[in-house]
């Protein structure tokens, strides 16, 4: 998505130099001059206004070219970082092999951050070493490391988004990185940030000289948000990386107990041995709950792991409610719900914010025994559910901010008692489920944004043939009707150079927050492209397309669109064309034809009128 960056001050400047040859040469035609000359003058008139004409027209041409470029190029670059996001996340991040991304990596900041040199600091242990570095010579690398209590990380980790490194000069920063910057002229940072620890940055230098493919009377609106996105997948690599490493721990901590106390693993009983400690296949099906990418399939893995891992009878989730922020049940793995706590829906289960129970939890840590949570509140009505069934343990979800869900786990199978490896196993498998939970949010995010138009908070294009293409396809399956509504403001352009592009602007997202107001729950509405928007309304036929369409077009013409620079009220009309599904076309580029030839036909007999397409107007709009 780009925008051009014209004034209206050309076409203020273009009419007035009209004006004033207009009134030059007609004073020369009322002076008594022989009529040879007033000829000469009257041809020299119109030539004048030719060639400004026809220059205006050029430049505006050339601006239309400047726009159809940009937008190209936008959509190569959000394809290639979507591609390069899926990328990321099937990467398996290594320390000890992260600098074999280098390349990746190098091609990634010069793109989207233009940068040709660049640095990688991860955590290791206690301090922060170089990983990757491009165009930097580093003879003493080892010793270029940043303690992880520095003043200096302290400060990273409150930090998000990208930075200007111009805070070090008054911020206490190891003089090898002091020294660093100085020496490569490193002026940008970028935090590698979870919810639980800054698992490294990078530190880049920047190259405003470098020429973009865009032209310069274009400007870019590719949201910079995404590339952070993209970026932050190291970071919850990196994570996952650590959690490895914890299960790697446990294991050789049991295996080196054992050995001690001269305990023979192979003569315990094999079951009870590959439901507690069988901690290789938990790390196995790590890397199967990091490639679930929704969150129901996500939990489901996650509760088949504590019910086959810890022997769980019965896994309980609950998440945070958006609207109040109570804990509300969500999914349940075991026996029927109401055999259980006597409910026929989860949501009825819940724990109220703000009450005794639901502070207890935010300030416990990560795992308890439900037993201790009796002396907070006898009386609450899910704890003494939860008990009387027999659940044990509760585990906290720690979500972004003070959001956080919770895991009950129901009594043992083997009627056994929880120990602390199960517990270790637990906080493990929590732990991952948040790591992938967010990277889901991740994605949801991109996605959202690619599929956003920036201007008006509408669909785009690209969403708009999407869901058109899956409706068309439901109506067929189901042999329903479906319709689709094409319209575009009368005059836009005339209202762009009379009150400016950024007035423009504004009555594009006025516009869009209308229509989201206007349609049904069901209906999809996109911006097609410049002041043109499509509605696909699933079910409905010629007679419900265009009693919306009416709707749509009076709520249009009598809304005020108000314009804050200005001060200003303003009203538009809109033209309106619509097309059925299975009545006017089987396919949906024949059913955009359809709708767009609808539009024209609208635009030609008198623009503010809803037209809905007969096979007729096809042969009219040629002709036109």
């Amino acid at each position: 998505m780009a925008k051009l960056t014209t004034f209206g001050k050309e076409h203020l400047v273009f009419v007035a130099r009209i004006l004033f040859s207009f009134v030059f040469f007609s004073f020369l035609l009322v002076i008594d001059f022989a009529i040879h000359l007033k000829l000469i003058s009257v041809f020299l008139f119109i030539l004048l206004v030719g060639g400004y004409a026809f220059l205006s027209f050029s430049k505006q041409r050339q601006r239309c070219n400047f726009l159809v470029q940009a937008q190209k190029h936008n959509s190569q670059k959000l394809e290639r970082l979507y591609g390069l996001s899926g990328e990321l996340s099937k990467t398996s991040f290594i320390r000890d092999k992260l600098t074999e991304t280098t390349p990746t990596l190098t091609n990634f900041f010069g793109e989207y951050f233009q940068s040709n040199r660049f640095l990688l600091f991860v955590k290791k242990g206690n301090v922060y070493q170089v990983l990757a570095a491009h165009n930097v010579t580093l003879p003493k690398r080892s010793r270029v490391s940043i303690k992880s209590k520095s003043e200096f990380i302290s400060w990273l980790k409150s930090a998000d988004g990208l930075k200007d490194l111009k805070f070090m000069q008054t911020t206490k920063v190891p003089s090898s990185l002091r020294s660093l910057q100085k020496e490569y002229q490193f002026d940008r940072l970028i935090p590698l940030l979870t919810e639980s620890n800054l698992w490294g940055f990078v530190i880049l230098k920047t190259d405003e000289k470098s020429t973009s493919q865009i032209p310069s009377q274009v400007e870019p609106l590719l949201d910079e948000k995404l590339p952070l996105f993209v970026l932050n997948q190291i970071a919850l690599n990196l994570e996952k990386e650590s959690i490895s490493n914890k299960l790697k721990e446990i294991e050789k901590k049991s295996n080196t107990n054992a050995k001690q106390t001269g305990i023979d693993l192979s003569v315990l009983n094999r079951d009870l041995k590959r439901k507690i400690f069988d901690l290789n296949a938990v790390l196995g099906m790590a890397q199967n709950i990091y490639s679930v990418m929704e969150e129901e399939g996500l939990f489901s893995t996650l509760a088949r792991m504590m019910q086959d891992h810890l022997g769980a009878k019965s896994v309980f989730l609950m998440f945070p409610n958006k609207e109040n922020g109570d804990i509300v049940g969500k999914y349940f793995y075991g026996a029927h719900t109401s055999d259980i706590f006597g409910k026929e829906s989860l949501s009825e289960l819940r724990i109220e914010k703000g009450k005794a129970l639901y502070n207890w939890i935010k300030n416990e840590k990560q795992i308890w025994h439900l037993y201790t949570m009796q002396r907070i509140s006898h009386e609450e009505e899910l704890l003494k559910a939860l008990l009387a069934s027999g659940f044990q343990i509760g585990a906290k979800l720690a979500f972004s901010g003070d959001s956080f869900g919770i895991v009950f786990l129901g009594e043992k199978t083997d009627g056994a008692k929880y120990r602390q490896i199960d517990l270790e196993i637990l906080a493990i498998l929590v732990d991952m489920g948040v790591i992938t939970y967010q990277n889901i949010r991740h994605f949801k995010s991109i996605e959202e944004l690619s599929y956003t138009d920036s201007i008006t908070g509408l669909y785009n294009y690209r969403y708009f043939y999407k869901r058109l293409t899956e409706e068309t396809f439901r109506a067929k399956r189901f042999g329903r009707k479906l319709a689709l509504v094409i319209f575009d403001i009368d005059d836009f352009k005339i209202y762009n150079d009379t009150y400016g592009h950024q007035a423009g602007d504004q009555l594009l997202k006025q516009l869009g927050e209308l229509l989201t107001r206007t349609v049904r729950s069901i209906d999809v509405v996109s911006r097609y492209g410049g002041e043109e928007f499509c509605v696909i309304m699933p079910e409905s036929d010629q007679q419900e397309c265009l009693k919306f369409a009416e709707r749509l077009r009076k709520n249009i013409m009598n809304f005020p669109f108000k314009d804050e620079h200005l001060k200003q009220e303003h009203n538009i009309t809109v033209s309106l064309g619509g097309a059925i599904y299975p009545y006017d076309a089987r396919s949906v580029d024949r059913l955009i034809y359809c709708a767009d030839m609808a539009l024209l036909k609208a635009k030609s007999t008198g623009k503010n009128r809803s037209v809905l397409y007969q096979e007729k107007l096809v042969a009219v709009n040629h002709s036109v």
